[in-house]
């Protein structure tokens, strides 16, 4: 997604329709794990800004064809009507 306010619409939007989407991916340099080697000024614009804009959607080994259909459609008619997303 092109922003983080246009993954918080969309996961509200995918919540609203019954399907959960997550977003829990911190990149590295913002992890704690990162903190230790960095000065806390971000040297990694770019995975900050991806990590921001990520939407995990659902996914598994037993998912159905109805659900992914789901996901899908409600996905697209999530970009066909709201054009400015």
């Amino acid at each position: 997604l092109k922003t983080n306010a246009q993954r918080n619409v969309l996961r509200n939007y995918l919540k609203t329709n019954g399907i959960s989407a997550e977003y829990h991916y911190t990149s590295l340099p913002a992890s704690s794990f990162g903190k230790k080697f960095t000065t806390g000024e971000s040297m990694f614009p770019n995975s900050d800004l991806y990590c921001s804009c990520l939407l995990r959607l659902p996914l598994w080994n037993t998912i159905s064809d109805e659900e992914i259909e789901k996901v899908t459609d409600t996905i697209i008619t999530f970009f066909t009507t709201n054009k400015s997303a």
